[in-house]
């Protein structure tokens, strides 16, 4: 949410839905579907799985990308 937040002014017109959509919390499922449209979070095989915690490598992948828009 907060990158969302922080780029919601670029582009995205695409959204993607995650498999498990339900458990994402409401407040964050704009930003979730927003980003992976944009390919800032990609998931795990169709899914967000919310509950886990993001790794070095994957925060390092979305400063990357938005680093990059």
């Amino acid at each position: 949410v907060i990158v969302w937040r922080i780029i919601k002014n670029a582009n995205t017109e695409s959204k993607t839905v995650f498999s498990d959509e339900s458990e994402i919390a409401d407040y964050a499922k704009e930003a979730v579907s927003k980003l992976g449209g944009l390919g800032i979070i990609n998931g795990y095989n169709g899914y967000f799985n919310p509950a886990n915690n993001i790794t070095r490598a994957e925060a390092a992948k979305i400063l990357n990308s938005i680093l990059n828009l």
